[in-house]
């Protein structure tokens, strides 16, 4: 049984991250960076990469003996803790790109077009086009 849990999509398109789960806002950061140390040494991932616009993360936390389990659809694990790395830092260094969402079905549909739109344009702004 995971007793703590963390969904998540990343934009890449974007550069932002859609966020579910049962954890403390502000202990999300620490609960992934304690994931990555524990993959310091893992190896290298032999796999070839999933090329996408948005992947997804799940990530589960058993207390009962601090197990962590995940699943991703990048298909392969440096790609994962990449994503991972880039989710931790964002929400310290840019929190406005990340976007907590506590309904499941609303989490589903994200991002979707609209999302995707606004990110286009707040690239152009910030590019002068």
């Amino acid at each position: 049984m995971s007793d703590l849990a963390i969904d998540l999509k990343y934009d890449i398109k974007n550069d932002k991250f859609y966020v579910r789960t049962n954890v403390k806002q502000d202990k999300v950061a620490d609960l992934v960076s304690t994931f990555l140390q524990g993959q310091v040494g893992a190896g290298k991932d032999e796999r070839e990469a999933a090329d996408r616009s948005v992947y997804s993360i799940k990530m589960r936390v058993d207390l009962s003996d601090d197990s962590f389990e995940t699943s991703s659809d990048t298909n392969n694990y440096g790609l994962r803790d990449g994503i991972l790395m880039r989710f931790a830092a964002m929400l310290e260094q840019r929190p406005e790109s990340v976007e907590f969402i506590d309904d499941a079905d609303e989490f589903e549909r994200r991002p979707n077009v609209v999302d995707q739109a606004k990110g286009m344009v707040e690239k152009a702004k910030k590019h002068g086009s």
